[in-house]
């Protein structure tokens, strides 16, 4: 119902008032653009399959395998190959990202106690801070559960401030190896596997591994969240960063991607 109900809202319709399918259906065909209608298809046969599998197969399904299912049938964004070279496989400084895309670096720490922190940066091929953000999520199960969960936190955020184009990287190497994969039945892979499904609000994403050198204003900002909380910075960083993102600067040479 979440789901639904931000998708609806995100075309200006509501979901707050008894209607009949067909009204709604004539309103929503008024306003979706391909897009959008192609979406709307794919969860009406995600929907079907799932009907005739309790039917005829006695297997009642949840709404959240009805969506995935439904994800399954959508293309999603283009994958972009990350570029590699044999010395620089596990980069060790900030990079600056292709032209046309947004370099995205999450991280996450945890306490002594367990208590899980998140934090996100976000900046161009300029290397100009776009926005920054920091969250104290609270008890976890593993660091590497945490560091999955900071990057469903973070495609989340990017996807909310409008980053559609966008390089992610993550200094957690078993989570871009899970990412990789993309299987299994851990609770580490059912985050993954959100995270899969947050891929069709983007047009272009990748994940790559970046050792802690490269990440380190993520970590700083990660370990800030038990002191500030959940706080979001757009076209800056808190105090404490600045010379963090001014040695990115330095150490970075602008990108010869296409």
């Amino acid at each position: 119902m979440v789901q639904a109900t931000w998708f609806a809202s995100n075309l200006g319709l509501s979901l707050q008032q008894e209607r009949k399918f067909h009204d709604f259906m004539l309103e929503f065909l008024q306003v979706a653009d391909e897009e959008r209608l192609g979406v709307f298809l794919e969860v009406l046969y995600a929907v079907w399959i799932s009907r005739n599998e309790l039917v005829f197969q006695n297997t009642q399904g949840t709404v959240d395998q009805t969506l995935r299912k439904a994800s399954l049938l959508h293309p999603g964004p283009a994958m972009v190959p990350v570029p590699t070279h044999p010395a620089r496989q596990h980069p060790t400084h900030w990079s600056r990202p292709a032209p046309g895309l947004y370099k995205i670096n999450f991280d996450a720490s945890v306490t002594k106690e367990g208590s899980g922190g998140f934090g996100f940066i976000a900046r161009d091929v300029q290397a100009e801070v776009l926005a920054a953000a920091c969250w104290h999520y609270g008890p976890v199960t593993t660091p590497t559960v945490a560091e999955a969960l900071s990057m469903r936190w973070s495609m989340t955020l990017a996807r909310d401030l409008g980053f559609r184009r966008v390089e992610f990287e993550s200094d957690c190497l078993p989570l871009v190896e899970a990412w990789k994969q993309n299987g299994g039945c851990s609770f580490l892979d059912s985050i993954v596997r959100d995270c899969n499904f947050l891929l069709s609000n983007f047009e272009v994403f990748s994940l790559r591994f970046v050792r802690r050198t490269g990440n380190r204003a993520a970590n700083a900002l990660a370990s800030l969240s038990f002191s500030f909380g959940e706080v979001v910075w757009i076209e800056e960083v808190p105090s404490q960063l600045i010379g963090l993102v001014q040695s990115d600067v330095l150490a970075s040479v602008p990108s010869t991607s296409p």
